[in-house]
């Protein structure tokens, strides 16, 4: 039997958020469903998000249409392809998001109350599994934090589902902060390699996929 899988969005934790600056900055999310059908190659949702370090966002306070990451049919085998990245400064965020998505980004970036979600916008496919955050320049200082991949099929059981996200690449974080004393001073973090970073939690929800009328079946 084939399904229509509801994905949503249910909380994100992170250990360390990447940022620089306290207080300053912000995080990006992006989530794609790996090629879950023949008529989609891979449905893209990319947030804003306000992450703290060591600490869960919950997603359930927004509306239920920003939750939503995908609903449709999953055919054979399928993913979901997570990363976050952290960006200095937060006025970057729209044209990185008009970069990567063109025209589709006008006027998508507006406030969702609650949760600390402050932009979404939705691509219908991306080409290639290459990152999207990849095509920022390096000016905009973008810097991967977490990223994870789990596989999804037609018996995925329904439920909490969990993606855990590493660092892709050793990273080096300078950040700034005010001393005892009341001194601005920096510290340097490292984030190795392979460092488990961040979790990111959905539910899964599965409708059987409605059967098509065959001739002569009486419609009411």
């Amino acid at each position: 039997m084939q399904y229509i899988f509801q994905i949503k969005l249910k909380s994100i934790t992170i250990i360390e958020n990447g940022k620089v600056k306290e207080g300053e900055g912000s995080n990006l999310l992006s989530v794609a469903i790996v090629y879950p059908n023949p008529q989609m190659q891979a449905p893209t949702t990319v947030m804003e998000v306000q992450l703290q370090d060591n600490k869960t966002l919950e997603l359930k306070g927004i509306a239920l249409k920003d939750q939503i990451i995908f609903k449709g049919l999953i055919v054979g085998e399928s993913g979901i392809d997570v990363e976050i990245s952290a960006i200095e400064k937060q006025d970057k965020i729209a044209s990185i998001l008009h970069k990567v998505f063109g025209q589709a980004v006008n006027g998508a970036l507006s406030m969702i109350p609650g949760g600390g979600v402050v932009s979404l916008v939705t691509s219908a496919a991306r080409n290639t599994l290459a990152s999207l955050f990849d095509q920022a320049e390096p000016k905009e200082r973008l810097h991967k934090i977490g990223k994870g991949y789990m596989s999804l099929h037609k018996d995925t059981p329904e439920g909490d589902f969990v993606v855990q996200l590493s660092v892709p690449e050793e990273l080096k974080l300078i950040q700034s902060f005010v001393n005892e004393n009341g001194q601005r001073a920096t510290k340097t973090i490292t984030l190795p390699r392979g460092y488990n970073n961040a979790m990111v939690v959905f539910d899964i929800k599965k409708y059987p996929m409605p059967k098509s009328p065959s001739v002569g079946d009486t419609l009411v």
